[in-house]
């Protein structure tokens, strides 16, 4: 009795480490893909599978999505259907049901017995599906394969059930943070697009100020110097342009006459035709 007792209290023992060693690996990260992964990997250290891999649920589309797998060569994988709609195959009764779900011995269990699936081309005799969910909300699945068949106790299983529970509540942890991320990167997007707006606003209302003003010049004098000069200085108020200048063109000699300039320096000016004949440089395009 003492010797069944101490065993029971070791299998406990070693039950609690395993799920705080499960534990420690799937919150270390926010990662969903590197939860899924580093999950795996302990498992497949801790109970010698075969291979295994976790199916994450789809919400939108209920279907169970391939997300992450050990064991599991690129032939093989040709093999494993990638998505598959929820009641499909025998991994979906543990999601239907929230229960872990064991195949003990594929060659003589019914759902598997036919021979023909997945199970069968990869010559598995144990399954094991455990139901991944967190706050009663289905995440998806993590089934491992063995070559040996098996049976488990009831302590067993309800040490794979809290550890779906781990691995569930982390993948949640991970969806509720990308999802968090995601908003907080399409807010900033919408930010950006709103500056930009505002921007083009502000522009838009500082060249109607421009215009205003050079209209109120213009409608205030006579005087053609004064109109250019600060027409001239409102343009380099508005654009900060490096210089800018005005040519009226002579109808008679058929030439752009410089009338007036701002910006540059002393230098500039001397180097700037006065006089050109339409037709000559890039200035002539307009």
């Amino acid at each position: 009795m003492k010797k069944e007792m101490k065993h029971q209290r070791e299998q406990q023992n070693q039950a609690l480490t395993t799920l705080f060693s499960i534990s420690q690996t799937v919150n270390k990260s926010l990662d969903l893909d590197q939860i899924l992964n580093d999950a795996l990997e302990k498992v497949t250290e801790l109970f010698k599978c075969h291979f295994t891999f976790i199916r994450i649920l789809d919400h939108q589309t209920q279907e169970l999505v391939l997300a992450a797998h050990k064991g599991l060569s690129s032939e093989d994988l040709k093999l494993l259907i990638k998505r598959r709609k929820l009641g499909n195959g025998s991994a979906n009764i543990s999601l239907t049901s929230d229960k872990v779900s064991i195949v003990e011995d594929a060659s003589s269990d019914p759902r598997t017995a036919h021979g023909k699936g997945f199970t069968a081309k990869m010559g598995i005799r144990g399954m094991i599906i455990i139901p991944l969910s967190a706050k009663n909300k289905l995440q998806g699945n993590m089934a491992m394969a063995f070559i040996e068949p098996r049976a488990y106790s009831d302590e067993e299983i309800s040490f794979f059930s809290s550890m779906g529970a781990l691995v569930g509540s982390a993948i949640e942890n991970a969806r509720l943070y990308q999802e968090q991320d995601a908003t907080i990167q399409k807010l900033n997007e919408t930010r950006k697009e709103l500056q930009k707006a505002a921007d083009a606003l502000k522009n838009r209302v500082q060249a109607l100020d421009t215009l205003f003003a050079i209209s109120q010049t213009v409608n205030q004098t006579l005087n053609l110097d004064q109109i250019l000069n600060e027409a001239l200085d409102k343009v380099m108020e508005l654009f900060k342009p490096y210089n800018v200048s005005v040519r009226l063109l002579d109808t008679q000699t058929q030439e752009m006459v410089f009338a007036a300039q701002k910006g540059g320096t002393p230098e500039d000016l001397k180097k700037l035709p006065k006089r050109r004949r339409l037709g000559q440089s890039t200035a002539s395009i307009t």
